[in-house]
């Protein structure tokens, strides 16, 4: 009796916990974290473990990618994925540093197999001789679930 009592209080416990770590919107802001952390750069941070945000960053990119950037327009445009991870692999190679934080959530909507995340985001990026982003940004990252995760395949990225 008493290890029925112990097993349904355990569930109990564990399956709510479950479903929420494990629900869509959970996931998305998880993913989002993710992606801000890999594209921060400390300014000790070697090589290896700079050239190993490449391949995380290509976990998460679709096969072609929309950026939209008023503040950087060489950025903008559509580009294949392998594009954006050659640009992000110079970035890792020559960055002093790069942060980027989430201060907060704005808002997160999912329909279907499609996700649509805006943040408030401060960061900056130093570069050998200047600095393209430095300030605080709304971004909007387009998700959307395939048969590997959650990839994205547009981001949005203006000044506040």
């Amino acid at each position: 009796m008493k290890r029925l009592l112990i097993i349904v209080a355990v569930a109990a416990v564990i399956i709510p916990l479950s479903l929420w770590w494990l629900s869509p919107e959970r996931v998305i802001k998880r993913q989002t974290k993710h992606l801000m952390n890999v594209i921060s750069l400390s300014s000790g941070t070697t090589a290896i473990l700079r050239q190993s945000k490449v391949f995380s960053l290509d976990g998460m990119l679709a096969q072609q990618l929309e950026i939209v950037s008023p503040s950087i327009p060489r950025a903008e445009g559509v580009f294949y994925d392998d594009i954006v991870e050659s640009a992000f692999s110079w970035i890792c190679r020559n960055a002093k540093e790069a942060e980027f934080k989430i201060r907060d959530f704005k808002e997160i909507s999912i329909v279907d197999n499609r996700a649509n995340v805006t943040i408030e985001v401060e960061g900056f990026m130093q570069l050998p001789s200047y600095r393209p982003v430095d300030g605080h940004y709304d971004v909007t990252i387009s998700w959307f679930e395939s048969d590997d995760g959650w990839r994205f395949d547009k981001i949005v990225w203006e000044v506040r």
